[in-house]
């Protein structure tokens, strides 16, 4: 009688190759990514860092601290507006003065703003410009913007959340390619230990869940979250890992839902 045999063919990670690469979709990617304290707290800052960089950056003088020295030249100009802004510098209003002046036959106009000075439309004032750039001009004793090279600190904000997406993303790369080369396996629990953060004061747990290769060697996953329940409902958690670092895996429960669906699909 003869017998009949299925071949399947067995991958080979050799030097840490993948064979075959699973399509995931961007918005789990990003789910995945963005799915540790590092991704909340860089989204936080950055986002909120940015904003204050856009609105505030067109207000500060990054051009009076570099000009305006020994050789500035000095001439008469007159005022030719005088407008109120929205900013406030020490509790003082920030005034804007439009202005004109004439250099070589030829005329030019400048915008100063001061908390200090209370000039009137078709006043004379003391100008100061650049010789070489008469564009590069201003009232004496005022600024080209309404705030000064002090507004820079807002700029701490976006670093600290860069900072902050940069372990994100050192974090959650790898995960990535895990989900991507993976294979699906089940891990025993081990112990779970708090984190110190809370979502919607629940304390955001790492579970620790031991697995084996598929050369039998030992390994242990750590899943983070606050929904423990998810992590703790089996026996047996679902671990998909990266064969070629087999150390590199993702507790399927821990993560957000539309990655855990996206994980059902995969047998395991």
């Amino acid at each position: 009688m003869e017998k009949r045999y299925q071949t399947q063919t067995v991958p080979s990670y050799a030097r840490g190759s993948h064979k075959a690469q699973r399509s995931v979709p961007p918005l789990v990617t990003l789910s995945v990514l963005f799915n540790n304290i590092f991704g909340y707290l860089g989204l936080s800052f950055g986002g909120m860092g940015m904003i204050f960089a856009i609105v505030f950056t067109p207000m500060i003088d990054f051009t009076s601290p570099f000009y305006f020295g020994e050789s500035v030249v000095n001439t008469t100009g007159v005022v030719t507006e005088v407008n109120s802004t929205n900013v406030e510098v020490n509790e003082n209003a920030v005034l804007e003065y439009k202005f004109t002046f004439e250099y070589m036959g030829k005329a030019y106009r400048g915008v100063s703003y001061s908390t200090e000075h209370n000039y009137t439309a078709d006043q004379n004032v003391p100008v100061e410009f650049e010789p070489g750039d008469p564009s590069i001009a201003r009232i004496e004793d005022m600024s080209l913007k309404p705030v000064g090279l002090f507004l820079l600190f807002i700029y701490i904000f976006p670093a600290i959340g860069f900072t902050f997406l940069f372990f994100c993303f050192k974090k959650g790369i790898p995960k990535i390619r895990a989900i991507q080369y993976g294979v699906m396996t089940r891990g025993k629990f081990i112990k779970k230990v708090s984190t110190g953060g809370s979502i919607n004061d629940e304390p955001v747990m790492n579970l620790y869940f031991s697995f084996k290769d598929v050369m039998g060697n030992e390994y242990t996953a750590i899943g983070t979250t606050h929904k423990t329940a998810l992590v703790e409902d089996e026996p047996e958690e679902r671990i998909i890992y990266d064969p070629a670092d087999p150390s590199n895996a993702v507790v399927v429960d821990a993560m957000p839902s539309n990655v855990r669906k996206y994980l059902s699909n995969i047998p395991g």
